[in-house]
């Protein structure tokens, strides 16, 4: 992709130089270099994108909110529509309370995750919870802020295995080149 981006830059350098020694009009060419991030259906980004992974909570709570019951139904109509993916929910806590009681009210958060899914219609064998408590933070630091986006049980994609699913990159870099105005096929 690197080689074929340069034989295009260099041939779209040497027509510039070619048209300026020319008595003609010189025609107008130009070069754009474009990134898109594709989202694959039924991806790890897909579940990202359209359900959210990511479920926050009130300081010291584990019930869920309003907003917490909004993206576990977008979860929950995500897995119904993908059944082979299952779950593993990992919750955390901000850095204040002991390490064990915020091992365990991690744990609180991921079980209320995973009691929504469950009245939601998602299998309890397709669903796995952990908590790594305050040990293994999102955001590092010590203010609202950081302690907000720790207050977090985080939905991770998984085979029945439990191992982690693939997340594609969905980057494609393609080359246009406008000559005249027009768009040029490329090689």
């Amino acid at each position: 992709m690197k080689t074929k981006l340069l034989n295009t830059l260099g041939a779209l350098a040497l027509a510039i130089l070619l048209s300026a020694c020319s008595s003609q009009k010189p025609e107008t060419i130009s070069a754009s270099v474009v990134t898109s991030n594709i989202v694959s259906p039924g991806s790890v980004n897909d579940f990202k994108n359209s359900a959210g992974d990511s479920v926050y909570f009130n300081f010291d709570k584990s019930e869920l909110s309003e907003q917490s019951q909004q993206t576990v139904s977008a979860q929950s109509r995500w897995l119904n529509q993908y059944p082979q993916y299952y779950v593993e929910i990992v919750g955390h806590c901000d850095e204040r309370g002991t390490v064990q009681y915020n091992k365990a009210l991690g744990g609180r958060r991921a079980e209320a995750i995973k009691q929504a899914l469950i009245k939601s219609g998602i299998s309890a064998n397709r669903i796995k919870t952990s908590s790594l408590g305050s040990e293994h933070p999102v955001c590092v630091g010590s203010n609202e802020e950081a302690w907000a986006l720790n207050r977090v049980a985080i939905t991770f994609l998984t085979n029945p295995a439990g191992e982690a699913a693939e997340a594609p990159s969905g980057q494609q870099t393609t080359v246009a080149v406008i000559k005249n105005g027009q768009v040029v096929p490329t090689a």
